[in-house]
């Protein structure tokens, strides 16, 4: 190999390990590996971890890169000359005012394209005056007391990411789990509506997911029917690792009394409110920039969901709620809000009481309450028998799996352990869960059956559900068995 080449990669090699040995030694410190750091005053735009290393770890990465390129380049003709860019340090007689030690010399950098190369004896001789028309010539800048160049920041991805905008993030939620689930009757009289199954998965877990998603990592859940199935679905008082605390309710309290109830939990911290009954995919984030954004009390995620139009909201502000103040509303309440901790003053403790009431005498009273409409994405209220067979038939027909849901196997039609006999079918969006036993010649369609369920031979079922360890016979059209 030429000589020239090894000299290079001799100089690079040793300039690269006593720039690691600086930069090492001096961490933390405002002069990295001889290279005076003045310009990068933290009073500056720039964020101090970018005046920590992020450039020069660019820097490093730029001069390997480089070297790397120029080798492989020019590998068939090894007489030529490396193409590199060069950082020459040149010490100066003025002491450093800045370091505490007060020994180290200040140091200029000439910015050339490049390594950092050893800093010849004869340059070191020559007069000030000589040296800066030289610098001028050279296109050489001085990093003390002025901007950095341009191609000094030239690693955008780095940068960006250093420069990247911090977000508020909420990690605790209330999730409202202690409604009777009336209207889902006869469904609910033996499992509590948040725990119904939808394809294989309970109701409120894809709510726990998509809070998970939004930052959340503490749930605080509240029961009233049926809290022994909560305790025995979350006996290890966790989800996904994240630790869950149920608060129940002897007597219901609604929204308003259930956060007020929950207010130990919560201490001084905001949090979200997210109704266990619902499934959206709606973008969470928004709502919580909101909140922060305009210092707000209350804000709500709104919807045109076409089943309410309670909340009037201009301005960025709701107005009135279920047209108490007599302003007309046009959005329904999409089931979820940001809450700061000072609701819990304006909520009377022990009593039963909806939150509709709370806010819309905080109002009145001026208070901050925000709303962000979200018509994204999709959105089900499962609040009836006939809306949760129409959220079957739409997630087999769009085959949507929201963003959040982490299991690979979701939605599934028929679960592992199930037995379904050969001559058996199962179709449209029919489910068969697990344990379940669908007998020879069978016929399913559009139909559920939740675990431990049987079907005799010869059964034909449609539009139908079939709850827990029940057996159906026969013909059934649309039929709760």
């Amino acid at each position: 190999m030429h000589a020239d080449i090894l000299d290079g990669v001799s100089n690079f090699v040793a300039e690269a390990d006593l720039l690691r040995h600086r930069l090492n030694q001096n961490e933390g410190r405002r002069n990295i590996g001889g290279v005076d750091l003045h310009v990068f005053d933290t009073k500056s735009a720039l964020p101090k971890r970018l005046a920590r290393f992020q450039v020069f770890n660019s820097i490093k990465l730029e001069c390997i890169g480089h070297f790397i390129e120029n080798t492989f380049g020019n590998f068939q003709s090894l007489g030529r000359k490396f193409v590199y860019f060069v950082f020459r340090l040149e010490e100066t007689r003025k002491r450093d005012e800045d370091r505490h030690d007060g020994r180290r010399q200040n140091v200029r950098t000439k910015v050339s394209r490049g390594f950092v190369a050893p800093e010849k004896s004869e340059e070191k001789k020559k007069d000030a005056k000589a040296q800066a028309a030289e610098n001028e010539r050279a296109g050489i800048f001085r990093l003390r007391r002025s901007a950095a160049p341009d191609r000094f920041f030239r690693h955008d991805a780095i940068c960006s990411q250093a420069l990247r905008e911090h977000k508020p993030v909420i990690t605790r939620a209330f999730v409202l789990a202690a409604g009777m689930g009336t209207r889902l009757r006869p469904l609910t009289d033996a499992l509590p509506k948040p725990l119904v199954p939808i394809f294989q998965k309970p109701l409120i877990t894809f709510a726990l997911d998509h809070l998970i998603d939004a930052g959340v990592n503490s749930f605080v859940i509240n029961t009233h029917r049926l809290p022994e199935l909560f305790a025995a679905f979350f006996a290890r008082n966790t989800y996904a690792e994240h630790p869950v605390t149920l608060v129940h309710e002897p007597d219901l309290l609604e929204t308003g009394g259930g956060i007020k109830n929950a207010e130990p939990l919560f201490a001084s911290e905001p949090f979200l409110t997210y109704s266990g009954d619902i499934l959206t995919d709606v973008d969470l984030r928004p709502l919580i920039d909101e909140h922060f954004r305009r210092g707000n009390d209350v804000t709500l995620a709104l919807r045109e969901t076409g089943l309410g139009a309670d909340i009037a909201f201009a301005d960025g502000k709701v107005i009135d709620i279920a047209n108490r103040l007599g302003i007309a509303g046009r959005y329904d309440f999409a089931n979820i809000a940001v809450w700061s901790p000072t609701v819990f003053r304006r909520i009377p403790p022990a009593q039963k009481i909806s939150f509709i009431p709370v806010v819309t005498e905080w109002i009145k009273e001026n208070g901050r309450i925000g709303g962000v409409i979200l018509n994204d994405g999709k959105w089900f209220n499962v609040g009836s028998v006939r809306q949760y067979l129409d959220l079957h038939r739409t997630l087999a027909a769009e085959k949507w799996k929201p963003h959040y849901v982490r299991m690979p196997e979701w939605p599934l039609a028929v679960a592992r352990n199930a037995r379904v006999h050969p001559t058996a079918q199962v179709l449209g969006c029919s489910v068969v869960g697990e344990n379940c036993w669908v007998d020879s010649e069978a016929k399913l369609v559009d139909t559920i059956l939740w675990p431990g369920a049987q079907i005799a031979s010869r059964s034909v079922l449609e539009n139908c559900i079939v709850r827990t360890h029940r057996t159906a016979a026969g013909t059934l059209h649309d039929a709760i068995v």
